[in-house]
């Protein structure tokens, strides 16, 4: 959370599965069999994983600490006809056992995905971007993957992903889309293809066998949730996308932001603040969020005044919550006295993202409103720490070791991160008070009800 590498490691497991060139194997030919790893080094990077990696990691609870090192030992007892894809996938299942959404492991180029991205809305998972030779099922509806609903697949798939369950279910379609998980949880016999049993837009039924993408999909490695946004670029073999025809889009669907303003409602009179990440991938551009922020308070909220203010944080992966530490407590206090500020958040909002909602929340109390669905983690979680590479596998496994509580707050400095010990930050509740779910339908139509509810509460 205090910088840019957990997000990053999110965005190098997305665009792995997106862009992974067409092969009939479980094996690409990156991994050779003169180059797959023998059962010696996966079994020194299992010990790697168990005696390096696992004392940095403190998100583990002893219960979950022995599941895991009960993972690691069985898998070490198992590696001899064990493809690069299920032992990564074992690494991935011991990891998840702290359901930690900071405590990640990367798969690798083991993996390949289909020709599709999916999203779940409120009504079920739909077929929200795919490659041009499959545009006939764009906007589909999933039925079944395989023999399973997709459902079934989701509680299959979960043991592998880490986090809370909103977390499974934001990481989750990229999971669904990678032929060796399906494969794993019995939803593709073989790892060369899958079945997908699928609702058209026009109400037709339709199954459609699937082999993996030949087609990468351009798009900039944002995070799981870009399936949403239309394309940014106009290179040849783009994806299309289910918004691509849809003019005018809510703000919330527009092109990924560090932070930026518009003005919105009736007469334009409500501020709409959207951010997308809390950092800036370029070390040297490192304060370029941190003043936009000062600059959003000086010149919008303390000149013009606004008596409403929306805070859009639903697609925000989090990035170093203390860019962000100043704008979240002044702005309720320099709000008109009835004044208010709707945050808005949803299953992608994440680690800093999630810092900076409860800031906002905890310095407005009741003129400070949470808007959508809950949040990718509780009110207590682990995160900082970094990253330590497996020695023959090249897997990059996330490690935690700082606390933070927005609950009860955190004032150990051997056990909590610095910054909540500095901003003192307690007694905050994540829940939404206003709890909007949206279907596909309104996404499908370029309709944001979240927003739109805001917007009628502000006439």
């Amino acid at each position: 959370m205090k910088d840019a590498r957990f997000e990053l490691a999110v965005a190098v497991l997305w665009i792995l599965g997106a862009m992974r060139p067409a092969v009939g194997d479980s094996e690409p030919p990156s991994l050779a069999a003169a180059e797959r790893l023998t059962p010696a080094q996966m079994r020194e990077d299992l010990a790697y994983l168990r005696n390096t990696w696992g004392p940095l990691d403190k998100s583990f609870s002893s219960q979950q600490r022995a599941a895991f090192e009960a993972i690691v030992d069985a898998a070490a007892a198992h590696l001899g006809n064990m493809s690069s894809a299920d032992f990564e996938l074992e690494i991935a299942r011991a990891v998840a056992v702290s359901r930690n959404g900071h405590t990640l492991s990367v798969l690798g180029p083991a993996f390949h995905g289909l020709p599709v991205e999916m999203e779940w809305f409120a009504d079920g998972l739909y077929i929200t971007r795919v490659a041009p030779a499959f545009a006939q099922v764009l906007g589909a509806k999933i039925d079944k993957i395989g023999d399973l609903t997709p459902e079934q697949a989701l509680a299959r798939a979960a043991p592998f992903i880490s986090g809370t369950n909103q977390r499974i279910l934001a990481m989750s379609p990229s999971y669904l889309r990678l032929l060796e998980v399906l494969h794993r949880i019995g939803a593709a016999p073989t790892v060369a293809s899958v079945e997908l049993s699928m609702r058209l837009r026009d109400g037709s039924m339709r199954v459609v066998t699937m082999e993996p993408s030949g087609s990468p999909n351009p798009d900039p490695p944002w995070g799981p949730w870009l399936s949403l946004i239309p394309a940014q670029t106009n290179e040849p073999g783009q994806w299309l996308q289910v918004l691509d025809a849809v003019a005018g889009l809510p703000p919330a669907y527009q092109a990924p932001v560090d932070v930026a303003t518009t003005w919105i409602g009736e007469g334009n009179r409500v501020l709409y603040v959207r951010s997308n990440r809390i950092f800036s991938p370029d070390p040297s551009k490192a304060f370029d969020v941190p003043i936009k922020f000062f600059d959003i308070l000086q010149h919008d909220i303390v000149e013009r005044r606004p008596r409403y203010v929306v805070v859009d944080l639903r697609f925000n992966p989090g990035g170093n919550y203390l860019n962000a530490a100043f704008f979240a407590q002044a702005l309720p206090k320099l709000l008109p006295s009835n004044g208010k500020v709707f945050i808005l958040v949803g299953r992608n909002t994440f680690s800093a993202a999630i810092v900076t909602a409860a800031m906002l929340k905890g310095q407005g109390g009741p003129r400070a409103v949470l808007v959508g669905e809950a949040m990718g983690d509780a009110g207590a979680f682990w995160a900082e720490g970094g990253e330590v590479t497996l020695p023959n596998s090249k897997m990059i496994i996330t490690y935690a070791d700082a606390f933070h509580d927005l609950s009860h707050g955190c004032s150990n400095l051997e056990r909590c991160y610095w910054g909540d010990v500095a901003v003192g930050l307690k007694g905050v509740s994540l829940e939404p008070e206003i709890k909007i779910q949206t279907t596909f339908a309104e996404y499908a139509s370029g309709h944001d009800p979240v927003l739109d509810r805001v917007l009628a509460m502000t006439q």
